[in-house]
């Protein structure tokens, strides 16, 4: 037998429009509840449908495309693709790469991550060094250092990455994922330190009225 698909997003290894097999399936009145595989990374999904039809068991025969049926609505898939979370506080000029970047990331492009999480570190640190000459990370690294915008220790974790990813951009090797999953820690808890927890400071020192 020739199983149904779909086509979606894949929660677990973020490819987009890739197709699902149906595997199994339950029924309950007008309910069609498809536990269905990735075709890509084989992880699976719970597809919940809505039918106008009764005998809705049928569907799964026949390879047919459940998404294009015109007896079927989809509901709702589990688990749920989760959107990346940008730290508070930021412009939209950050948030923007932020996403991209994190979005490369859950679809294993590591060296597209990589190459936006610097872009995200660049901007964030021009907005507080913007005495500092034009794409010299290096330079607005140490200046926020100095500034204790900062700690030593991020400083440190900051130049490390800067030069591996300097490497994984425009060496010959791919970046590995570990690479790509350090730059997103990186700018996001450098984010957070600069921008969300200066904000939450401030708001709650409003709140006991204090300027």
């Amino acid at each position: 037998m020739t199983h149904a698909t779909f086509v979606h997003e894949c929660p677990h290894c973020g490819a987009e429009n890739v197709a699902f097999t149906a595997r199994a399936f339950h029924t309950y009145e007008n309910i069609l509840s498809v536990l269905a595989s990735c075709n890509r990374c084989q992880c699976s999904i719970l597809a919940i449908f809505c039918c106008a039809q009764e005998n809705i068991s049928t569907f799964l025969e026949g390879g047919l495309d459940l998404l294009n049926h015109k007896y079927l609505e989809l509901l709702r898939v589990y688990p749920e693709v989760e959107p990346p979370q940008v730290p508070q506080g930021v412009s939209d000029a950050i948030a923007r790469p932020f996403i991209e970047a994190a979005d490369n990331l859950r679809q294993k492009k590591y060296s597209s991550a990589c190459a936006m999480f610097r872009r995200v570190l660049e901007i964030a640190l021009k907005e507080f060094a913007q005495d500092i000459e034009a794409r010299t990370l290096e330079k607005r690294i140490d200046k926020l250092a100095a500034d204790h915008l900062i700690t030593p220790a991020m400083k440190e974790w900051a130049h490390n990455l800067r030069l591996d990813g300097n490497e994984a951009i425009h060496g010959l090797e791919e970046a590995t994922q570990e690479l790509a999953e350090q730059m997103h820690d990186l700018c996001k808890f450098l984010l957070i330190y600069l921008y969300t927890l200066p904000k939450q400071v401030a708001e709650a020192r409003n709140k006991r009225g204090v300027v």
